[in-house]
């Protein structure tokens, strides 16, 4: 959503159309999540999505969370959410000045609004109403302790340490805010440290990434986080309905179509839920997705903690499955799952701490 609603808004047609094929899944929990562009700006599509998925409420456990920038927080919306059990993601890069440098808008004010919102949500709804993510770029390699301490300010008990996307904004901006893999694992690795080192004295704090990898070491079951998952959570944790009523099997798969590549577009919402998801391209997409059966992949000792991703693949290597020994994805997942093993091998006091997490 922008404020260009002539051109980037979905209509409550469309909306209809979605909210139909969302009932139509098997699933006994439905989460519906707003994201934009700026989704405060067309909160009228929002009230009305709430309000009719729950009047078609057939039993399911629904959710809803809208991802904003909190900028346009108004005492509506807070009325509203809070009437509905609305929560909100927001995405918080650090201390100010790295995150006005990561999210300029007019007046460079981006972090005095994200923290003004952060604390209207939690005095009306409640503390854990509202989560933040942080994306990490450049700028953030030398400083993930200020990062972490910034979260621990404003009150989280948790950070998931990011790696920036190849999608979208982050093409664009590659040459200032793009970085090698190996720097990113430094990062991760150092952050994770200080994470740690928090705990110790008595700082309660996760790291998010850290713990879905715990989970699917030490704990039976999937994790339920999308890129973790074998075959690829695509089209099966989750679907996304674009503004123009275009569906995709990812978010990630909607970024690349935006920039002309509409691999992982799946149909529209006037196609039938047969089609989207057994006549369109997604179940290729989900049989290459199956580590087992992947080169590089069939042979890892770290196959049941990793996952796959498609796009990921598709846009950095040029298809599905992409070339493992020069895959940064796979860089980045080997290192960080060696990492976590060696920290619950080597160190008791480490272990007991991540395995706390849990």
């Amino acid at each position: 959503m922008s404020e260009d609603r002539e051109s980037f808004d979905m209509t409550p047609a469309i909306a209809d159309r979605a909210i139909g094929l969302m009932f139509q899944s098997p699933s006994a929990c439905l989460k519906v999540e707003f994201q934009g562009g700026e989704s405060l700006l067309n909160f009228d599509l929002v009230r009305y999505i709430v309000s009719e998925a729950k009047r078609r409420n057939d039993g399911r456990q629904l959710e809803f969370v809208i991802t904003t920038n909190l900028a346009n927080l108004t005492e509506e919306i807070l009325s509203f959410s809070e009437e509905h059990g609305i929560s909100f993601s927001t995405s918080l890069d650090g201390p100010a000045a790295l995150h006005n440098a990561n999210r300029p808008r007019p007046g460079r004010d981006s972090h005095a609004k994200t923290e003004e919102g952060i604390e209207r949500l939690r005095q009306r709804l409640g503390k854990d109403a509202v989560s933040a993510l942080m994306t990490t770029t450049a700028a953030s390699l030398d400083q993930p302790e200020r990062i972490i301490d910034e979260y621990v300010r404003m009150g989280f008990d948790s950070i998931f340490l990011r790696y920036i996307s190849p999608y979208g904004f982050a093409v664009k901006s590659s040459a200032r805010i793009g970085y090698e893999t190996k720097k990113f694992v430094d990062f991760f690795k150092r952050g994770l440290a200080y994470i740690v080192d928090l705990n110790r004295r008595g700082i309660f704090v996760r790291e998010t990434y850290t713990q879905i990898v715990l989970q699917k070491i030490l704990m039976p079951g999937a994790s339920g986080y999308i890129d973790l998952q074998s075959p690829a959570g695509m089209g099966i944790s989750g679907i996304v309905y674009n503004y123009n009523g275009e569906v995709y099997s990812s978010d990630e798969g909607r970024m690349l179509a935006e920039m002309g590549d509409r691999t992982f577009r799946l149909g529209t919402v006037h196609d039938t839920y047969e089609k989207l998801f057994l006549d369109s391209p997604l179940l290729p997409m989900i049989h290459e997705s199956m580590l087992e059966g992947v080169p590089g992949c069939t042979d890892c000792a770290l196959q049941p903690y990793c996952g796959s991703d498609p796009v990921f693949h598709h846009r950095t290597q040029g298809d599905f499955i992409g070339h493992r020994p020069t895959s940064s994805f796979c860089e980045r997942n080997m290192a960080i799952i060696k990492h976590i093993l060696t920290l619950l091998e080597d160190d008791k006091e480490t272990a007991s701490i991540l395995k706390s997490w849990l």
